[in-house]
């Protein structure tokens, strides 16, 4: 008595064995695919929140030391009532300080520049923003503009000059937004993928 092959037990005991056993492989693959999917989500969630704690961190901390050096030139008494040589140095020894600053200027209630880090010519800043928002009382003004010196988007604070509580011009200070990114820092995610 010949047994054909497929009834044999030569070809149903792996056969059995593969159909006990594959479901089983096979759940289990798709089971630790799904873990692994959460926990490298989860991983990647968790470095995105930490990475963006510390960009505002940076941006913060920034944001303060430029809002003090801002507000302690606003306090000194040659920015208030010195000649234009003595703000103009003032002036010059801030950007000196600070080596992301660009510009540092004092403009009269008109809008014209009084003194300049840069020792440039009066210039005409009446169109600006932050020199109306500073005018009106405002305590620090920010603007995002394209410098008309080096053609450069620039981000400027400016506050008020305030002599007997009376706004009397605006001191304003810009940093070029390239010095801002590298000062303030970049965030890498991944291989290739940034966050400014």
């Amino acid at each position: 008595m010949k047994v054909s092959f497929l009834k044999s037990l030569k070809f149903r005991m792996p056969l059995l064995v593969l159909s006990g056993v594959l479901p089983l492989i096979i759940i289990a693959i798709l089971v630790a695919t799904a873990r692994a999917s959460k926990t490298i989500s989860q991983e990647s969630q968790e470095n995105i929140i930490l990475k963006t704690e510390l960009l505002a961190k940076n941006i913060s901390s920034w944001d303060e030391s430029n809002t003090l050096a801002l507000l302690n030139l606003n306090n000194q008494p040659d920015i208030i009532h010195g000649n234009i040589a003595r703000k103009q140095l003032i002036l010059s020894g801030i950007v000196d300080t600070y080596k992301h600053l660009s510009l540092a200027i004092t403009i009269d209630k008109d809008g014209w520049s009084v003194a300049r880090s840069d020792g440039k010519p009066p210039q005409y800043y009446g169109d600006r923003s932050y020199f109306h928002s500073a005018l009106t009382g405002n305590e620090i003004s920010y603007q995002t503009l394209l410098s008309r010196i080096n053609q450069k988007p620039n981000l400027c604070m400016a506050a008020p000059i305030e002599i007997e509580a009376q706004v009397q011009g605006v001191t304003a200070i810009c940093t070029d937004l390239q010095e801002l990114t590298e000062q303030v820092g970049q965030l890498k995610f991944g291989r290739t993928g940034y966050a400014f």
